[in-house]
Protein backbone atom coordinates (compact mmCIF):
# COMPACT_ATOMS: atom_id res chain seq x y z
CA UNK A 1 0.00 0.00 0.00
CA UNK A 2 1.22 3.39 -0.51
CA UNK A 3 1.04 6.29 1.89
CA UNK A 4 -0.52 9.61 1.50
CA UNK A 5 1.51 11.53 0.42
CA UNK A 6 1.22 14.40 3.44
CA UNK A 7 1.55 11.38 5.49
CA UNK A 8 5.06 10.82 3.79
CA UNK A 9 5.37 14.83 4.00
CA UNK A 10 4.63 13.91 7.95
CA UNK A 11 7.42 10.87 8.36
CA UNK A 12 9.62 12.95 6.55
CA UNK A 13 9.69 15.85 9.51
CA UNK A 14 9.91 13.31 11.71
CA UNK A 15 12.80 12.36 10.06
CA UNK A 16 14.05 15.71 10.12
CA UNK A 17 13.14 16.39 13.65
CA UNK A 18 15.11 12.93 14.79
CA UNK A 19 18.20 14.43 12.82
CA UNK A 20 17.71 17.39 14.70
CA UNK A 21 17.54 15.45 18.20
CA UNK A 22 20.70 13.41 16.97
CA UNK A 23 22.39 16.51 16.26
CA UNK A 24 21.59 18.07 19.59
CA UNK A 25 23.32 15.13 21.40
CA UNK A 26 26.27 15.52 19.80
CA UNK A 27 26.26 18.70 20.44
CA UNK A 28 26.14 18.19 23.93
CA UNK A 29 28.88 15.35 23.95
CA UNK A 30 31.02 17.77 22.00
CA UNK A 31 30.27 20.88 23.93
CA UNK A 32 32.97 23.38 23.05
CA UNK A 33 32.33 25.10 26.65
CA UNK A 34 32.77 21.72 28.49
CA UNK A 35 36.10 21.66 26.21
CA UNK A 36 37.17 24.58 27.52
CA UNK A 37 36.07 24.02 30.95
CA UNK A 38 38.37 20.71 31.02
CA UNK A 39 41.58 23.00 29.53
CA UNK A 40 41.36 25.39 32.36
CA UNK A 41 40.89 22.39 34.83
CA UNK A 42 43.96 20.36 34.09
CA UNK A 43 45.79 24.00 33.52
CA UNK A 44 44.99 24.66 37.57
CA UNK A 45 45.82 20.90 38.11
CA UNK A 46 49.31 21.45 36.57
CA UNK A 47 49.41 24.97 38.54
CA UNK A 48 48.22 23.17 42.09
CA UNK A 49 51.11 20.81 41.37
CA UNK A 50 53.96 23.38 40.39
CA UNK A 51 52.76 25.71 43.57
CA UNK A 52 53.56 22.46 45.84
CA UNK A 53 56.75 21.59 44.15
CA UNK A 54 57.79 25.03 45.08
CA UNK A 55 56.77 24.87 48.48
CA UNK A 56 58.28 21.67 48.83
CA UNK A 57 61.43 23.58 47.79
CA UNK A 58 60.68 26.46 50.14
CA UNK A 59 60.58 23.83 52.86
CA UNK A 60 63.69 22.07 52.30
CA UNK A 61 65.58 25.66 51.50
CA UNK A 62 64.31 26.57 55.19
CA UNK A 63 65.79 23.32 56.38
CA UNK A 64 68.70 24.28 54.79
CA UNK A 65 69.34 27.65 55.86
CA UNK A 66 68.50 26.24 59.57
CA UNK A 67 71.16 24.00 59.68
CA UNK A 68 73.65 26.80 58.58
CA UNK A 69 72.48 29.30 60.99
CA UNK A 70 73.30 27.11 63.25
CA UNK A 71 76.38 26.00 61.72
CA UNK A 72 77.39 29.30 61.32
CA UNK A 73 76.73 30.03 64.95
CA UNK A 74 78.87 27.02 66.13
CA UNK A 75 82.00 28.58 64.14
CA UNK A 76 81.05 31.72 65.75
CA UNK A 77 81.23 30.76 69.18
CA UNK A 78 84.21 28.50 68.49
CA UNK A 79 86.23 31.69 67.10
CA UNK A 80 85.20 33.96 69.89
CA UNK A 81 86.37 31.12 72.19
CA UNK A 82 89.49 30.63 70.84
CA UNK A 83 90.35 34.49 70.12
CA UNK A 84 89.66 35.55 73.76
CA UNK A 85 91.81 32.25 74.70
CA UNK A 86 94.20 34.00 72.12
CA UNK A 87 93.81 37.30 73.58
CA UNK A 88 94.23 36.33 77.14
CA UNK A 89 97.86 35.23 77.12
CA UNK A 90 99.57 32.28 78.68
CA UNK A 91 99.68 30.06 75.82
CA UNK A 92 103.52 28.57 74.32
CA UNK A 93 104.19 29.79 70.65
CA UNK A 94 103.50 26.80 69.46
CA UNK A 95 99.71 26.79 70.82
CA UNK A 96 99.49 30.60 70.10
CA UNK A 97 100.53 29.85 66.59
CA UNK A 98 97.70 26.69 66.32
CA UNK A 99 94.95 28.57 67.77
CA UNK A 100 96.01 32.14 65.36
CA UNK A 101 95.74 29.48 62.83
CA UNK A 102 92.99 28.03 63.71
CA UNK A 103 91.18 31.11 64.29
CA UNK A 104 91.92 32.15 61.09
CA UNK A 105 90.51 29.24 59.30
CA UNK A 106 87.03 29.81 61.25
CA UNK A 107 87.09 32.75 60.22
CA UNK A 108 87.40 31.89 56.70
CA UNK A 109 84.72 29.06 57.47
CA UNK A 110 82.48 31.81 59.09
CA UNK A 111 82.58 33.70 56.06
CA UNK A 112 82.13 30.84 53.54
CA UNK A 113 78.68 30.04 55.49
CA UNK A 114 77.90 33.38 55.38
CA UNK A 115 78.22 33.64 51.69
CA UNK A 116 76.12 30.54 51.58
CA UNK A 117 73.42 31.62 53.92
CA UNK A 118 73.12 34.76 51.55
CA UNK A 119 72.62 32.66 48.38
CA UNK A 120 69.97 30.08 50.12
CA UNK A 121 68.13 33.30 51.50
CA UNK A 122 67.91 34.55 47.91
CA UNK A 123 67.29 31.45 46.37
CA UNK A 124 64.28 31.09 48.60
CA UNK A 125 63.43 34.41 47.68
CA UNK A 126 62.83 33.66 44.20
CA UNK A 127 60.95 30.11 45.25
CA UNK A 128 58.56 32.18 47.67
CA UNK A 129 57.78 34.81 44.82
CA UNK A 130 57.33 31.17 42.30
CA UNK A 131 54.97 29.93 45.34
CA UNK A 132 52.73 33.51 45.38
CA UNK A 133 53.16 33.15 41.81
CA UNK A 134 51.37 29.58 41.33
CA UNK A 135 49.07 30.82 44.22
CA UNK A 136 47.53 33.85 42.07
CA UNK A 137 47.92 31.62 39.12
CA UNK A 138 45.60 28.96 40.78
CA UNK A 139 43.35 31.96 41.88
CA UNK A 140 42.91 33.21 38.63
CA UNK A 141 41.95 29.89 37.11
CA UNK A 142 39.85 29.66 39.71
CA UNK A 143 37.91 32.57 39.06
CA UNK A 144 37.92 31.07 35.09
CA UNK A 145 36.81 27.97 36.08
CA UNK A 146 33.74 29.28 38.08
CA UNK A 147 32.93 31.50 34.56
CA UNK A 148 33.45 28.65 32.28
CA UNK A 149 31.19 26.59 34.80
CA UNK A 150 28.53 29.40 34.47
CA UNK A 151 28.57 28.89 30.56
CA UNK A 152 28.55 25.66 30.48
CA UNK A 153 25.55 25.41 32.12
CA UNK A 154 24.11 27.80 30.47
CA UNK A 155 24.94 25.81 27.15
CA UNK A 156 23.50 22.47 28.97
CA UNK A 157 20.39 24.19 30.06
CA UNK A 158 20.05 25.62 26.53
CA UNK A 159 20.68 22.27 24.82
CA UNK A 160 18.11 20.13 27.09
CA UNK A 161 15.36 22.85 26.38
CA UNK A 162 16.01 22.25 22.94
CA UNK A 163 15.67 18.35 23.30
CA UNK A 164 13.04 19.22 25.64
CA UNK A 165 10.94 21.31 22.72
CA UNK A 166 12.32 19.07 19.80
CA UNK A 167 10.92 15.87 21.68
CA UNK A 168 7.76 17.69 22.28
CA UNK A 169 7.27 18.35 18.73
CA UNK A 170 8.35 15.02 17.38
CA UNK A 171 5.42 13.35 19.71
CA UNK A 172 2.79 16.11 18.63
CA UNK A 173 4.15 14.88 15.10
CA UNK A 174 4.48 11.26 15.62
CA UNK A 175 0.44 11.13 16.59
CA UNK A 176 -0.71 12.35 13.52
CA UNK A 177 1.12 10.03 11.26
CA UNK A 178 -1.38 6.95 10.96
CA UNK A 179 0.10 3.78 11.91
CA UNK A 180 -0.31 1.93 9.28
Amino acid sequence: MKADPHDQRRLVDLADLDLRLAALAHRRRELPEQAALDTLVSERRAAVESATRAQIHVEDLERAIAKLRSDLEAVRKRRATDADLLASGGLSERQGSELEYEVRSLARRQESLEEELAELGERLEAVEADVRHSGAVVTDLDAQIGFATTARDGALAELEDAVTATLAEREREAETIPTD
